[in-house]
């Protein structure tokens, strides 16, 4: 599946993981540490992906001007 297909809300970890652009370990990985909210439904994982918007945005870093005033 890709980026711009997936539509729904909430997702697996698989598609959560296309979705970010993001291996699957490494999403895992996050979740572990518990640095992106989700929701476990028995044994499956759910992710949010107006949280995963929300943690996208809040860990932007803004472009530095390295022209140094020049």
């Amino acid at each position: 599946m890709q980026n711009s297909n997936i539509t729904q809300r909430f997702m697996d970890v698989h598609d959560a993981a296309i979705y970010l652009g993001m291996s699957e370990s490494a999403l895992r990985y996050k979740l572990d540490v518990r640095r992106l909210p989700f929701c476990r439904i028995g044994k499956s994982v759910r992710l949010d992906r107006i949280e995963l918007d929300k943690f996208m945005s809040q860990n932007s870093v803004s472009p530095i001007d390295l022209r140094g005033g020049r």
